[in-house]
């Protein structure tokens, strides 16, 4: 379990404590910032901007309280160009 902070498209940040039922390298290197695509999605865009992974979370807040999210499904967003 880790503690990341993100930053949403209207600049508030919140942090969260998350478990990844899926392996990525290094996830707090590559994402740079994220926002809700929907009330149960939260998309993670890389630090490039060019790949995005979406997350489907089974439970989610960004009222500033940390909370655990169970990332459960990812679907991958193609490079744009590729």
């Amino acid at each position: 379990m880790k503690r990341y902070t993100f930053l949403l498209e209207n600049r508030q940040s919140f942090k969260m404590n998350f478990k990844l039922t899926d392996k990525i390298s290094d996830v707090k290197a590559q994402i740079s910032y994220a926002h809700f695509v929907s009330k149960q999605q939260l998309a993670l865009f890389h630090r490039n901007e060019e790949l995005a992974d979406h997350w489907t979370l089974e439970e989610c807040a960004i009222n500033g309280y940390c909370t655990t999210i169970s990332v459960f499904k990812r679907r991958g967003v193609p490079v744009a160009g590729a």
